[in-house]
């Protein structure tokens, strides 16, 4: 059991990573666990939606054990007990670990991972790139504003934290605008370009949204959505077509956005 080790290698971490190029950067998982195996900094949103959210997570528990300096796994807004515990991670819990005469192995377990969730980081820079499940926080002004969150962050539903882990991008508005989603805020372009020039940086890799080809780049190549698990589950809720894409050709494109070549 790799909890409270895997758990103990997040808490070393600042709440703000600073990781050396080159990396692979991925969105969402949604528990899909043979797309963990075959793909190493992760936006979040690892548990809950597809049906192997258990797996998925110590696979990666025993990889950040493994190898802490080579694996970052960036806290999603499904890390949260008050997400998860709604939207299918608990009922897993519950359905691979049923009670027994020692009480709820479930609820124990669900808790040591809602340990690990808390003290997760938020977000990365890599070279000048910055990297977040969700979006970016009229609170963040500058990167001190991330460097001073002490952990763990057990109820990151209001703030920088909050908004990095649930706010999106939207090219129909200008500045900012309470998100639909309830939670977090929308962002428009002038925005992405202030803050960019504020924290000096020319990239936004998040996550956050489904993509019909696993990423979506905006306009002027600042911004980058990545979606990484193939929606499978998704798509036979929704009805969406998805087409085919490889998370290497994702990868070369965040390279090529960022040199012209696209």
């Amino acid at each position: 059991m790799k909890y409270t080790a895997a758990t103990s290698a997040f808490l070393l971490e600042p709440t703000l990573l600073e990781v050396s190029a080159p990396i692979i950067i991925c969105g969402d998982i949604h528990g899909q666990f043979n797309d963990l195996i075959s793909m190493f900094l992760l936006l979040g949103h690892y548990v809950d939606r597809g049906s192997m959210s258990i797996d998925t997570m110590m696979l990666l528990m025993t990889y950040k054990v493994l190898y802490p300096n080579h694996i970052y796994i960036l806290r999603g807004n499904h890390e949260c007990a008050r997400v998860n515990r709604r939207y299918g991670f608990w009922v897993e819990c519950e359905h691979v670990f049923p009670t027994s005469k020692y009480g709820s192995i479930a609820a124990r377990v669900w808790e040591m991972f809602q340990r690990a969730f808390n003290v997760m980081a938020v977000a990365a820079i890599v070279s000048e790139k910055i990297c977040m499940h969700g979006g970016l926080s009229p609170e963040l002004e500058d990167f001190s504003e991330l460097r001073k969150l002490k952990k763990p962050h057990r109820n990151p539903f209001k703030g920088i934290l909050n908004d990095m882990m649930w706010a999106d991008p939207d090219t129909n508005i200008t500045f900012w605008r309470q998100s639909a989603r309830g939670s977090g805020l929308i962002f428009g372009p002038a925005i992405i370009d202030e803050l960019c020039k504020k924290l000096n940086v020319d990239l936004i890799a998040r996550a956050h949204q489904l993509c019909t080809d696993g990423f979506w780049i905006y306009d002027d190549r600042k911004l980058i959505t990545l979606f990484t698990a193939r929606p499978t589950v998704i798509c036979t809720v929704m009805q969406v077509p998805f087409s085919k894409w490889t998370l290497s050709y994702v990868v070369n494109l965040l390279h090529s956005c960022q040199t012209g070549l696209v």
